[in-house]
């Protein structure tokens, strides 16, 4: 895996992309398709397939920058195939119970509307408590989603 860097010689920031994954989902040779891609020390995934932090530990060892789930501002997730969006679930509970915090995710306002009923909640929506008591869980507990819509741009942390 190689480090691309581009320059924006607007604004004079350095644009590095790092692909983790180049495959498809019937691949044997490579993961699934994946970027990370960074300026001024903020990283934004693109899509997320499993196995997220093996592909970012192995990508981190190729190109020589320190990757890892909680590097990233969010998480632009492009559709719900799984080669796209299986590792969502492994991000989600990492971020929430490693590193307590709500990441953000990014999808087109379709994508968004599906992910947590048809994609993470059947793995995600039940949680034991200390008392060992099932608890109810909701997508927000998880992460903050930003729906995008085709009629308008969006930033965030700078991208």
């Amino acid at each position: 895996m190689s480090h691309s860097l581009i320059h924006d010689w607007t604004t004079m920031t350095t644009l590095s992309i790092i692909p983790l994954g180049v495959g498809d989902a019937f691949s044997a040779l490579y993961y699934s398709s994946c970027l990370a891609i960074g300026g001024n020390d903020k990283w934004l995934l693109i899509d997320c397939p499993h196995p997220i932090r093996k592909m970012l530990k192995e990508a981190s060892d190729t190109s020589g920058v320190r990757l890892d789930v909680g590097d990233f501002s969010a998480i632009a997730l492009t559709h719900l195939h799984a080669d796209h969006a299986s590792g969502l679930e492994g991000f989600f509970y990492f971020s929430r119970f490693v590193l307590q915090r709500q990441p953000t995710l990014l999808a087109h306002e379709d994508v968004l509307s599906r992910v947590w009923p048809d994609h993470l909640a059947a793995g995600m929506d039940c949680l034991m408590d200390l008392e060992h008591k099932p608890k109810s869980m909701a997508a927000n507990e998880y992460f903050n989603g930003v729906a995008l819509h085709e009629s308008r741009s969006h930033k965030i942390d700078g991208f």
